[in-house]
């Protein structure tokens, strides 16, 4: 019961922490290119702008979803840790 609580806690913390800066990244590209004071190369910072934000914003996924789902190294029978032993020499003295 309690670590379907913690567990329940935890997907909705998860939930926040996404939402949250979805939504940050999402005004500070869709509102900061009005902030751009008139001249000759507004066009190009409001492209920069929006371009910053996409590109923050994919890195962050992209390493927060990976967190959530690490990789594991590869898994190794028996047999074959054996073999690199034998073939490379213990590590461990007796």
């Amino acid at each position: 019961m309690v670590l379907v609580l913690l567990y329940n806690i935890r997907k909705c913390q998860l939930g926040f922490l996404l939402l949250f800066v979805t939504a940050f990244w999402a005004v500070f590209g869709a509102g900061g290119p009005f902030l751009v004071p008139s001249g000759v190369n507004r066009g190009i910072i409001q492209t920069m702008i929006v371009l910053t934000a996409v590109c923050c914003y994919m890195f962050w996924l992209i390493v927060y979803l990976h967190q959530l789902n690490p990789l594991i190294g590869p898994q190794l029978p028996v047999k074959t840790i054996f073999w690199i032993q034998q073939k490379w020499g213990s590590a461990v003295h007796n």
